[in-house]
């Protein structure tokens, strides 16, 4: 009678078990992972040839190329013929076309967070993107309805930028680098205020020349506010500052005197 032998070990251990199935989980949520940061990589540069396409759109007076919105004249916009894209339509429209897929994408960055991403902070901010996008198409359509608003206009290109910034962020919360940083994150709280304080600046750069670039078509050009008086009395103080006055400069740098005939610009002018 066959005898059945009970001192077979198995090929692997429990604990040999368990741990290769915690590698194999680890190695796909790093997959995962690294194809979500390459996704998002991928809105940011949809998203930046989007503020490019809306800057020719601006620079190119073709806002008002497509006068419907949504649809494209009287037409689906995705079923618009590409052989009509032509003049102002071409900027337009494929501005939209471009704003569309930026949409859509910005739509699968947020669902991808929702199923992949365990960090909330980062799911939340996700849904602001997706947020920004909405808000985003909404005033785009509205410039267009409206016949090109300046403050409708100015808050458009103003968002532009928001969104843009949230794409980058998202890409770079996402990456292995700001997982799994090299180096211990500083904590230099000047540094810190200085660079909120440089970002709030670059921002206001921003929009003072979108509200220039949408006033230059209407009936008032200027900037809305009239900073003339205040730059007069600037140049009004600098020159009775002896030091800031002409003859001051001249005394400074060694050029003449309260004379100005020992000038060699007027001694030749003399002559």
């Amino acid at each position: 009678m066959a005898q059945t032998r009970t001192d077979v070990q198995p090929p692997f251990s429990a604990n040999q078990l368990a741990s290769g199935g915690a590698t194999a989980s680890l190695e796909a949520r790093t997959s995962s992972g690294r194809a979500l940061h390459y996704y998002a990589r991928l809105l940011v540069a949809c998203t930046l040839i989007l503020v490019a396409a809306g800057g020719m759109v601006t620079s190119t007076n073709s806002g008002l190329s497509v006068p419907d919105w949504p649809t494209t004249y009287g037409q689906n916009m995705f079923t618009f013929p590409l052989q009509n894209m032509v003049g102002g339509i071409f900027y337009e429209h494929g501005h939209r076309l471009i704003a569309s897929t930026v949409g859509f994408l910005t739509i699968g960055m947020v669902a991808w967070l929702w199923f992949a991403e365990p960090r909330a902070w980062v799911r939340k901010l996700g849904w602001i993107a997706l947020g920004v996008v909405i808000l985003q198409g909404t005033l785009g359509g509205l410039t267009v309805l409206f016949f090109l608003p300046d403050a409708i206009s100015i808050s458009h290109a103003g968002l532009a930028q928001i969104f843009f910034c949230l794409t980058v962020s998202l890409a770079l919360f996402t990456s292995r680098g700001w997982k799994v940083p090299a180096a211990a994150p500083s904590h230099d709280t000047a540094l810190q205020r200085r660079l909120i304080w440089l970002t709030g600046l670059v921002y206001l750069q921003i929009l003072l020349g979108a509200t220039m670039t949408y006033r230059r078509g209407s009936r008032d050009s200027r900037f809305p506010v009239d900073v003339r008086p205040a730059a007069a009395a600037v140049v009004d103080r600098a020159d009775r500052d002896p030091l800031c006055s002409s003859d001051g400069r001249a005394r400074r740098v060694g050029l003449g005197n309260h004379d100005d005939r020992s000038h060699p610009a007027a001694a030749r002018q003399s002559t």
